[in-house]
């Protein structure tokens, strides 16, 4: 602890359990943390809407790096310091890959109005997709065509079967692509099966917001810490020098991560206690 001075944790499957509740024992840590004068920063795929239905405003937390580092914000002034968008040019290339393939896609607005979207669907049987559009069924607009897709955009999430070799064949024509973006492979939160391929602009994850903000701190490398379980984890992981994974991981983390032994089971709470003991 005393080479420490940032911790990053993942929020859905690491801090946040299936049972939706993050332990006692991992906010009295991260309480703890903030005594000892240690960064704290919550590293999500979701948005600040999102985020804010599930932790209460004053939650023990310094930083928020958001929709996947599309964004970061002061959490405790809530001030957005850094935020990603796509262009008009971007928004229409990514929209032609994605009709390609036919996946079905969701166009989010841009950040702070990022939990608001415009989805088209190919599909006739996507229940992963249309439940998360239920659950934003007040901020969401079905496109009839493309002449309707926004000028600028946060960022796409397409949603499709667990089927890698499709995955592979659409992240394959995205690096075939004229512009560069950043594809990042998530597991379905709602279902924990489906794929979700999320593309942001080129800049975007939650490593390049880690390295900002210890850019902003002036914090080195060497004393960053971070705790994830899941694909869109990865360059954060290996960004970091002292890198945990919890037990829900895929198998694969294994072989380059650190297990936070005291995480077991499907609740794996007291990911943040375990990682740092």
């Amino acid at each position: 602890m005393k080479q420490i001075q940032i911790i990053f944790t993942d929020f859905d499957g690491t801090l946040f359990s299936s049972e939706r509740k993050i332990s006692g024992q991992d906010i009295s840590t991260l309480n703890e943390l903030g005594k000892l004068g240690i960064i704290r920063v919550i590293a999500t795929g979701r948005s600040v809407f999102s985020i804010s239905k599930v932790i209460e405003c004053d939650f023990p937390v310094d930083y928020l790096i958001f929709s996947s580092g599309s964004g970061i914000m002061d959490w405790k002034n809530k001030k957005i310091l850094h935020s990603h968008s796509l262009n008009k040019n971007e928004i229409s290339e990514i929209t032609c890959i994605l009709s390609k393939h036919q996946v079905d896609f969701m166009v989010h607005y841009p950040i702070p109005e990022n939990h608001r979207f415009s989805y088209f669907q190919f599909s006739v049987n996507n229940p992963d997709f249309l439940h998360r559009c239920e659950i934003y069924r007040d901020y969401i607009n079905r496109l009839s065509d493309f002449k309707q897709l926004p000028e600028t955009a946060c960022q796409f999430v397409g949603i499709i079967d667990y089927d890698t070799m499709q995955y592979n064949k659409i992240k394959k024509s995205f690096k075939n692509g004229l512009n560069k973006f950043e594809i990042i492979r998530t597991t379905s939160p709602l279902n924990g099966k489906s794929i979700w391929i999320e593309i942001f602009p080129e800049q975007v994850s939650k490593g390049k917001a880690a390295q900002w903000i210890c850019n902003y701190l002036t914090i080195p490398k060497e004393v960053t810490m971070s705790i994830g379980n899941d694909f869109n984890d990865v360059d954060l992981l290996k960004w970091t020098k002292y890198s945990y994974v919890v037990n829900n991981s895929p198998e694969e983390f294994r072989e380059f991560f650190t297990i936070a032994e005291g995480t077991t089971g499907s609740d794996f709470s007291d990911a943040v206690i375990s990682a740092l003991t």
